[in-house]
């Protein structure tokens, strides 16, 4: 009678550094405590508002309709710590609101989405450290017209700014394609709606025709509360349907 040795070779586990990114997970962002991100990203965006119309109402010969937010946050302006106050938390306000998106839609559209959200609130965090060097709408200002006189800071201003619109405009889209397609038809139609407007209120903004020039800071308000505000309308709805 003769016994058989049977020799087990041990196995080793591989561990990528990418296991754990699929739909289901949290990744990049943990999972934070429910409703917390929602609440935090409402505070940011109405810490914004707050501070633009506060910085407005304080600042001696400013014209909300005529001149825009970022004005107040000028190298000249008296309160543009305020204001800058208002750029910093406002952004953050979008990147807690793009990880929440992140964590609550697992899908490839809002992650696309999310990501464009939260290069959108580090443009809006980027816009408040390069000020502008006076309000660009008053004729006197260096930074008025072709702004031939104006600083790189007035340029990285303006880059960073439009890079944040472009990417929040578009990642509206993005949000808008995963809610409907989640069966949530409504609150995507609602998204998809104020990307629409706000890609309306930048192209007037641009173009600046005659009936916009006397009143550009009244509808650059309108554009910011729809390009800023629709992320924490968005994951404060999806909260309460949870």
């Amino acid at each position: 009678m003769t016994s058989t040795t049977i020799t087990q070779t041990p196995t080793t586990t591989t561990t990528s550094p990418f296991d754990g990114m699929g739909a289901g997970s949290g990744w990049p962002f943990p999972p934070p405590p429910p409703g917390r991100l929602a609440r935090l990203s409402a505070i940011g965006a109405g810490a914004f508002f707050t501070a633009a119309a506060l910085t407005g109402f304080v600042t001696e010969g400013y014209s909300p309709r005529r001149e825009a937010i970022s004005a107040l946050a000028a190298a000249d302006a008296p309160h543009a710590w305020l204001m800058i106050l208002g750029f910093l938390a406002g952004g953050a306000g979008l990147v807690l609101a793009a990880a929440d998106l992140w964590r609550r839609l697992p899908s490839l559209a809002a992650r696309v989405g999310a990501v464009l959200v939260g290069a959108g609130g580090g443009s809006i965090v980027a816009a408040g450290v390069f000020r502008l060097d006076c309000s660009d709408r008053v004729a006197t200002c260096r930074d008025f017209g072709e702004a031939t006189g104006a600083s790189s800071s007035y340029w990285a201003h303006q880059a960073v700014s439009m890079l944040a619109f472009l990417t929040l405009i578009a990642g509206a889209f993005f949000i808008a394609r995963a809610l409907r397609r989640s069966g949530r038809r409504g609150l995507g139609t609602a998204v998809r709606t104020a990307a629409a407007l706000a890609l309306v209120l930048l192209a007037l903004l641009v173009v600046e025709p005659g009936f916009v020039t006397g009143s550009w800071g009244a509808f650059q308000r309108v554009f910011i509360l729809v390009v800023l505000g629709w992320p924490a309308v968005t994951v404060s709805q999806l909260r309460a349907r949870r």
